[in-house]
């Protein structure tokens, strides 16, 4: 077990019938909450690791 850090993976369908293994960073209670995340992250305002500490931190 590894305290104080948690790993989220899950597959998602694409549109050409793929299916794609993708890296969970966080989690949001909202669709607007998760868009200004995922723009930070585009933007470099933040990191992936800060995304990652934040989930961290967060009661399970």
């Amino acid at each position: 077990m590894n305290f104080g850090h948690r790993e989220g993976y899950a597959l998602h369908d694409l549109d050409n019938g793929s299916i794609a293994v993708v890296k969970v960073l966080n989690e949001y209670r909202s669709e607007e909450e998760a868009t200004e995340a995922m723009l930070a992250l585009l933007f470099k305002e933040k990191t992936e690791e800060e995304l990652i500490d934040e989930y961290a931190k967060k009661p399970i």
